[in-house]
């Protein structure tokens, strides 16, 4: 029938391949997505300076 004997075992061929690259496409899209959200959140860190408070980048 098929090269894998079984139509069986072609189908759970299938569908191991087809969950296996989902979830790498999840991977790579949820990589992105929080490299995205670090980009945008600057490190702030507050500190005490003179007796005041004040925010700085954390460069500084």
């Amino acid at each position: 029938m098929l090269t894998f004997g079984d139509w069986r075992d072609a189908l759970f061929l299938f569908i191991l391949l087809a969950n296996s690259a989902i979830g790498i496409g999840q991977e790579l899209r949820a990589k992105r997505a929080l490299d995205r959200l670090a980009a945008l959140v600057a490190p702030v860190a507050t500190v005490v300076r003179d007796g005041k408070e004040r925010r700085l980048a954390v460069e500084e």
